[in-house]
């Protein structure tokens, strides 16, 4: 549903202030009552409903519309695809890794989803999103255009929706800029090299608020 509850925006933090959401005039429940600002809160909500039901690995994702007003005019729409994960890396089993899901699982989502496009994303540190975990987030961008979010869910927020898998893995797209910047990218055929490849290891000494972005 494009609708939702206050009480599940607000355990989200995604209304913003001086900014509220749309009301419905005449809302059939609390439960359908604000046009979403955001897919978060929803996300959460269909994530804590499967982890309660015992299931130990959860990845889910939801493609629509969010709906933030306007004054004076109709509301700004954007197509918004939205994933979170949690829990173990790999299936349970005799010989399988105990490892759990966190960041870097996100950014392979992410960095899937550029390479079928035929893009190369940049990731930059993010500061101000309070919903995600400090140092544990960034923003995705392409030609110094923000095309979404990535982190680990903070878990503040996860308290709020009683998840007690702890991290979350989650990523943010905004679908139709991303697919602005596909069209203009179709893939081209290199040949393979006359020459054997060779490979070298490098090790760089830098500061610790060096991030890897401003290396590349």
């Amino acid at each position: 549903y494009s609708l939702t509850s206050r009480e599940n925006l607000e355990k989200a933090e995604v209304i913003k202030p001086g900014r509220e959401p749309l009301r419905l005039a005449n809302p059939m429940s609390k439960e359908l009552e604000f046009l979403r600002p955001s897919l978060r809160g929803s996300i959460l909500s269909t994530l804590a409903y499967n982890l309660r039901h015992k299931e130990e690995t959860v990845k889910i994702f939801e493609v629509g519309r969010t709906y933030n007003p306007i004054k004076d005019e109709l509301p700004d729409e954007r197509e918004v695809a939205i994933c979170t994960l949690a829990g173990r890396r790999f299936h349970q089993s005799w010989n399988s890794s105990q490892e759990i899901i966190d960041f870097y699982d996100a950014k392979g989502v992410v960095e899937v989803i550029f390479d079928n496009l035929g893009l190369k994303p940049s990731f930059e540190l993010s500061q101000d999103d309070d919903f995600l975990h400090p140092g544990k987030s960034s923003l995705i961008t392409y030609n110094g255009v923000q095309l979404g979010t990535i982190g680990e869910i903070h878990p503040r927020i996860l308290d709020r929706f009683e998840i007690d898998v702890s991290p979350v893995a989650f990523v943010e797209l905004y679908v139709e800029t991303l697919l602005k910047f596909s069209q203009y990218n179709t893939r081209k055929f290199s040949d393979f090299s006359k020459f054997p490849a060779s490979n070298r290891d490098l090790a760089i000494i830098i500061e610790s608020d060096v991030t890897t972005e401003q290396i590349k």
